[in-house]
């Protein structure tokens, strides 16, 4: 059997289930379901990685998979299902053909955006436990499961919008919100933060330190070489004499 089954994955399985059936909810027209659903996919993935950790037994092959498949889970949780969620609320709006285009390139975008993210996620994951086995404290840039917080709450304010303008009006503003998100999220991903960067630089500071030290000369030691003596040479008008060289080989 391809893959891996046991209770470390099961959350993620079925936070991909869930992001799949609010998929479903969508072509219905039911947002407020299709946004239920991106809720517990959201709950699901806050919870799959705590669930995996508590195997310590874990192979390499089970801990590399586990990688992969909380990203590809991601990409559909978190980068389609929001994108079509995006267009849906324009094709609902009944919106001009410049909007459509306009909110079908911010879906196609957003979703770029997240499997960038997730893909580079993936490779900065994988090096980091190679390195060491402790949990991870921190992320850098904008994490994609977020959307699963913002877009609930864009969704609670259609009402009022809608109330105060029009759909269309909400259309856009969805849009421009989804834009925004997935230009930090490329903006942000693959930069380091302050202390990183700190950190980084004074490791490579000593590093440097370390090579300078091996490379300088022992304390107390003359790097030159010595130089022998010039004979001395005899004085004009006075007779050559030769001086003895003492045997080192004499005992």
């Amino acid at each position: 059997m391809i893959g891996f089954y046991n209770y470390t994955v099961i959350l993620t399985y079925m936070a991909v289930m869930s992001a799949v059936v609010g998929i479903t909810q969508l072509f219905k027209g039911r947002l407020l379901w299709a946004i239920v659903c991106l809720m517990l996919a959201g709950c699901c993935d806050m919870f799959d990685g705590k669930v995996a950790r508590m195997k310590k037994d874990r192979t390499e092959r089970e801990k590399v998979f586990g990688i992969q498949i909380d990203s590809l889970s991601d990409v559909i949780c978190f980068g389609v299902f929001p994108a079509m969620f995006n267009y849906e609320v324009a094709v609902l709006a009944k919106v001009s053909l410049p909007i459509e285009i306009f909110s079908i390139f911010v879906s196609a975008y957003f979703s770029v955006a997240a499997v960038a993210r997730l893909g580079y996620f993936n490779v900065v994951e994988e090096e980091r436990q190679r390195e060491t086995s402790e949990n991870r404290k921190n992320y850098q840039g904008l994490p994609v499961t977020s959307i699963a917080m913002i877009l609930p709450v864009a969704y609670i304010a259609k009402k009022y919008v809608e109330k105060a303008f029009d759909k269309t009006v909400y259309s856009i503003g969805l849009s421009v919100l989804l834009l925004i998100i997935a230009l930090v999220i490329f903006l942000t991903t693959g930069k380091k933060k302050g202390k990183e960067k700190d950190s980084a630089k004074k490791s490579e500071e000593g590093a440097q330190q370390m090579v300078n030290e091996n490379v300088a000369p022992v304390s107390g030691v003359n790097p030159t070489p010595e130089v022998a003596p010039a004979a001395p040479q005899a004085m004009p008008g006075m007779p050559e004499v030769a001086f003895a060289t003492p045997d080192t080989n004499m005992n």
